[in-house]
């Protein structure tokens, strides 16, 4: 059975600390503090400043926080993305806006 996707539709405004056991997509707004187990999406519309952590992120619309992603962070074309990230992979679409420092979570051979 695949995990429930819960979503904050555009017409929400979320303040505070909010957790989710499974995917969850954003088309309205957050501010605070954001923990996903699943997939997070931030679609177009979508407006979070949050310290954010999940286990796979997309951002399509606008992030502002601190960012730990262990398996990916997709940033689309659309996006503006402000604040560090840590992740084991990252892409950034062209277009997309992102200010930050980028910390990979990779191991790099040895005698580098």
């Amino acid at each position: 059975m695949a995990d429930p996707i819960s979503n904050i539709e555009g017409d929400i405004r979320v303040n505070g600390t909010l957790s989710c056991d499974g995917d969850l997509i954003i088309d309205g707004q957050l501010e605070g503090q954001l923990s996903v187990k699943g997939n997070l999406t931030i679609t177009e519309i979508g407006n979070v400043s949050a310290d954010t952590e999940a286990a796979k992120l997309t951002v399509a619309g606008k992030l502002n926080g601190k960012i730990k992603a262990d398996k990916g962070v997709l940033i689309k074309s659309s996006a503006s993305v402000v604040g560090p990230v840590k992740t084991n992979s990252l892409v950034i679409e062209e277009g997309a806006e992102y200010s930050g420092t980028i910390n990979m979570n990779v191991e790099l051979p040895k005698g580098l």
